[in-house]
């Protein structure tokens, strides 16, 4: 980050119509880029910490098991092959495999997509990220119990409502 050692005030410039810059003491400048810089860092440690407690309550999930639409979801995600297609689009964008160096102490974190656990995620990862990897079977498994369920029901004649024609 480039600073200059000037700093905005909130007063304006009547000749220009432009915010007042006034040098700021060195001392100052340095205050303010460590205040800036522990900033970010708390802010990316919030960030990570709730994608992590987002990835764990995901893993636990079992709703989207039993929900219809995201049965018929899952079982076109893998007609469709978007598991490959999410591989294919993470090596391109990410890279085969996260980079192997740790950024030094002190210095600011790497940007980038990263994995529930806060380390930089692969292509593997944004796949198992973007597409539920359960089997799709069960996704299968789970409409045809409901086709089954549901011809069942339907088989049967309500005698009470054949009654009002």
């Amino acid at each position: 980050m480039r600073h200059d050692g000037f700093i905005q005030h909130p007063e304006i410039d009547p000749e220009t119509g432009q915010p007042k810059l006034t040098p700021m003491e060195p001392e100052q400048a340095e205050k303010m880029m460590r205040w800036q810089h522990a900033r970010e860092q708390a802010y990316y440690e919030a960030h990570m910490e709730a994608q992590r407690g987002l990835a764990e309550a995901l893993r636990s999930d079992w709703r989207p098991l039993l929900s219809y639409v995201a049965n018929l979801e899952r079982v076109g995600e893998h007609l469709l092959d978007t598991d490959t297609a999410w591989y294919t689009f993470g090596k391109a964008v990410v890279g085969e495999a996260p980079p192997a160096a740790a950024p030094a102490p002190g210095a600011p974190p790497r940007r980038g997509p990263r994995g529930p656990r806060g380390e930089p995620m692969d292509a593997r990862g944004l796949a198992e990220q973007m597409v539920p990897q359960y089997p799709w079977w069960w996704s299968a498994a789970v409409l045809a119990a409901l086709v089954g369920l549901s011809t069942w029901t339907l088989s049967f004649r309500v005698k009470s409502l054949d009654q009002l024609k």
